[in-house]
């Protein structure tokens, strides 16, 4: 099992783990967070991920497939409050729903959570991506010319 480190800075307390290439952090408010429950928060997103990937969490396999860890996190926290600890019924509900890029759920494809984690899914999130980023930079050149 992973060790959490604890590091607080400013008004917050931030629990994170090392992996070979990245750090996940989970931050809280200081003063009314307490440091236990934000590491059980990490402590599923590492179990959720370490089953999705197969034991082999690195960066490169959460950028080609941040979609389907945004619903990890989706389904862990709903506008800071923790909804649900359990891996299991985590990627249960994940697995069950496949988001579209406009953010309407529709049944999932008979791949499943891997399917959700793997093949199109890179394509698709550049795609979003792009778009995001196609956006951003027309807003910034709207203002700027102004």
């Amino acid at each position: 099992m992973y060790e959490n480190d604890i590091m607080n800075v400013d008004d917050y307390v931030a629990i994170f783990r090392c992996y070979t290439d990245m750090t996940i952090y989970v931050l809280g408010d200081g003063k009314n967070d307490n440091e236990l429950i934000l590491a059980s928060v990490l402590d599923t997103i590492h179990d959720c991920f370490d089953q999705v990937f197969k034991h082999n969490i690195e960066r490169k396999s959460l950028i080609n497939n941040m979609t389907g860890v945004i619903l990890v996190i989706d389904e862990l926290i709903d506008q800071g409050i923790i909804m649900q600890l359990d891996p299991q019924i985590i990627l249960q509900r994940i697995s069950s729903k496949d988001v579209a890029i406009d953010g309407s759920e529709n049944p999932a494809p008979s791949g499943g959570l891997m399917g959700m984690f793997g093949g199109n899914q890179a394509q698709e999130s550049n795609s979003m991506f792009s778009s995001i980023f196609a956006s951003a930079r027309g807003q910034v050149s709207k203002t700027l010319a102004l």
